[in-house]
């Protein structure tokens, strides 16, 4: 990141809060002191919090780069974090990869372009994250594990030895996956939920241990007299 850059803060919800008290916290004082504002289409998402000025100072649709900008993604949502990086590259944009000072990661560890690596979160050896990763505070992979593009770990997410999370797989906080356990695209995973055998992609699962939740079903007649 070159001296001259500003840094803004894509998106201006409860996460784009949080990483702006994380780039203040950072021990590289850059982020802080190049922060110039957050892009949000909602202007006013920010209304009602005083300690983050200068603010909305963009939409993302109406966004164009400027010279030596610098973005950090700060959407949580994988399908919606996935098109809008699309959209801003097309645009020529640059985002920044962010990586907490307060982590643990291994040097052999692979982080990908535009991802967010947030306090307390650990990378073990021979570790691959993909770009436009979120791992929120806390989060960890274990040796050999793999995270897709986009995907989204939620704060205390453990992704255990040799496991793979495909591309924009979204885990509640606290989801674990056992070891070499592997999780298809776009899959979501519920809060508090282990993991133990293979999910396809785009399935939802919740529970210890995880069950796919069919959204679709239809109450059996009897279980319909039973809630009666």
């Amino acid at each position: 990141m070159s001296s001259g850059s500003r840094t803004l803060i894509v998106g201006a919800g409860g996460f784009a809060r949080e990483i702006y008290w994380w780039m203040q916290s950072h021990t590289d004082r850059h982020w802080a002191n190049s922060f110039a504002g957050f892009l949000d289409d909602n202007r006013q998402a920010l209304d009602g919090f005083s300690d983050y000025a200068p603010g909305i100072i963009d939409s993302i649709s109406g966004y164009q780069p400027q010279t030596g900008d610098q973005l950090v993604m700060a959407i949580a949502d994988p399908t919606t974090k996935l098109k809008l990086a699309e959209t801003l590259r097309a645009r020529g944009a640059e985002f920044a990869t962010f990586v907490h000072s307060n982590t643990i990661i291994v040097p052999n560890a692979q982080i990908g372009y535009g991802s967010v690596i947030c306090p307390g979160a650990g990378l073990s050896c021979d570790t691959t994250i993909g770009e436009f990763v979120t791992m929120n505070a806390y989060a960890g992979v274990g040796h050999d594990g793999q995270v897709g593009d986009g995907c989204t770990m939620s704060a205390h997410t453990e992704v255990m030895g040799k496991a793979k999370l495909g591309r924009g797989v979204f885990m509640g906080s606290h989801a674990s996956i056992l070891p070499g356990v592997s999780v298809g695209d776009f899959a979501k995973i519920g809060a508090n939920s282990l993991v133990i055998r293979n999910v396809r992609a785009g399935n939802t699962m919740m529970g210890v241990p995880a069950s796919k939740l069919d959204f679709m079903s239809t109450p059996s007649p009897s279980a319909e007299r039973r809630a009666a």
